[in-house]
């Protein structure tokens, strides 16, 4: 077993959501509005190994965090994620078909700013509050396309932000793209001007089906293909469901390579690229690195230990540098995080496992770990990625590594370990 350096990770940033139920004003006199359920287009092929649609998660705990502040919110947090995960894509949204539909992407003030403004005015578009009132400004067309047009924003918008790019706009735009095979697909651009090269590398022929468009530009269809929320279910939060990352992973195996399984992942918060704290010291990180060290020897393991902290050969890693690393990953480990995204790349083929280190009821004092409410703010990627069905997944706490606000946090070394534990004795078992 050998140990190299390696780089990844990127800041994930919090979102405060803004729910604008102003009142609709209407912009064209006549409608023809369609609502259709969820087409039913062919399964991609899987070559996973045989799973059930829904992932589970397992927090391990040492004694010196396992007590009822810490038992009461991991559970609070749980009940939240499954009421979520358990939708299906029925529960979760409808598509409506908007005739002579037209939209634009507006300039966002703000990271709450995601809605998107449409000229339709029907009861579902208005509860939904996902959609803007129609204003004078969506007159003049500065886009006609006469066929059907799949659009959608989910919290990607303004900025590039690579992790709710794969976990809030893919799932739903590789969906509504194989659902509607014929659809010009519209993208808002990004300031970075990152969104149309990721989708060149991730699937160039959705890439040639794509526009991108700048924010405020009026997009004109023949037909709008307009994803509903369900009535509940107030922001994009709602569709991160098992149904569509489990069709996204079935994608992902069409349009990317299979690397082999060979490493074991050790995902690494620095302040160079991490700008939201829950970092670990170099010397708690070797702790946490030995560990996992002495671990895969003692399960007599060949795995080749990669740190990653967003960074490869001293440049921000690329997009196909960081699905290389993941997809040969069979165990990944580390903070909640941005980089922790990667998980999405793992490969489906063969048992794999995530340990990722999660804020707690006593991490309030470490910077990115607290709701502007003051409560914990328990973020799991097992939560933002729809329970990644195809990776056995755990928990472990994080604590204060002071008594001031920091950046730093502690993990959890006992709940580590065991974890450690249960994941390679997982990834070891026959597939046969």
């Amino acid at each position: 077993m050998t140990t190299r350096r390696c780089a990844m990770c990127m800041a994930a940033a919090a979102l405060t959501l803004i729910l604008n139920l102003a009142l609709w004003s209407s912009l064209l006199t006549e409608a023809e509005i369609e609502i259709v359920t969820h087409p039913a287009h062919s399964v991609l092929r899987n070559t996973c190994l045989p799973r059930a649609g829904f992932g589970t998660a397992v927090l391990y705990m040492g004694p010196d965090v396992n007590d009822s502040s810490n038992r009461q919110i991991y559970d609070e947090a749980k009940k939240i994620t499954l009421k979520v995960l358990y939708r299906s894509l029925n529960e979760a949204f409808t598509v409506e078909k908007l005739s002579s539909g037209r939209f634009s992407y507006p300039k966002p003030s703000g990271f709450g700013d995601w809605q998107v403004r449409i000229s339709w005015t029907n009861r579902a578009l208005k509860r939904s509050g996902w959609y803007l009132p129609p204003t004078d400004a969506l007159e003049v067309c500065s886009l006609n396309i006469s066929g059907e047009v799949v659009f959608f924003r989910g919290f990607a918008f303004g900025s590039f932000q690579y992790g709710h790019v794969l976990h809030d706009l893919l799932p739903v735009l590789v969906w509504m793209s194989a659902s509607y095979p014929s659809a010009q697909v519209v993208l808002e651009l990004d300031k970075q001007g990152k969104i149309e090269p990721f989708l060149a590398w991730f699937d160039p022929s959705l890439h040639r089906r794509a526009i991108f468009v700048q924010p405020d530009v009026v997009v004109c269809a023949g037909v709008l293909l307009a994803v509903v929320p369900q009535r509940g279910i107030q922001t994009p939060h709602g569709l991160r469901i098992p149904a569509l990352f489990n069709h996204l992973r079935s994608h992902v195996l069409y349009v990317q390579p299979s690397h082999n399984p060979v490493a074991a992942v050790h995902e690494v918060r620095i302040p160079a690229t991490a700008g939201h704290g829950r970092l670990l010291t170099q010397d708690h990180s070797r702790q946490v690195l030995q560990i996992a060290s002495s671990a895969i020897q003692q399960h007599s393991m060949p795995l080749e230990i990669v740190e990653f902290n967003g960074t490869s050969n001293g440049k921000a890693a690329t997009f196909h540098d960081q699905y290389r690393l993941f997809n040969s990953a069979v165990l990944v480990f580390g903070p909640h995080g941005t980089g922790f995204s990667n998980i999405l790349w793992m490969p489906c083929h063969v048992p794999v496992a995530a340990i990722e280190f999660v804020c707690g009821a006593h991490s309030l004092h470490v910077r990115g770990c607290q709701l502007n409410n003051g409560k914990v703010r328990l973020a799991t990627y097992w939560s933002l990625e729809g329970s990644v069905s195809w990776v056995k997944y755990f928990h472990v706490l994080a604590r204060d590594a002071s008594t001031e606000m920091s950046d730093f946090m502690q993990v959890d070394l006992e709940g580590f370990s065991a974890a450690l534990d249960a994941a390679l004795r997982y990834i070891a078992r026959p597939t046969g």
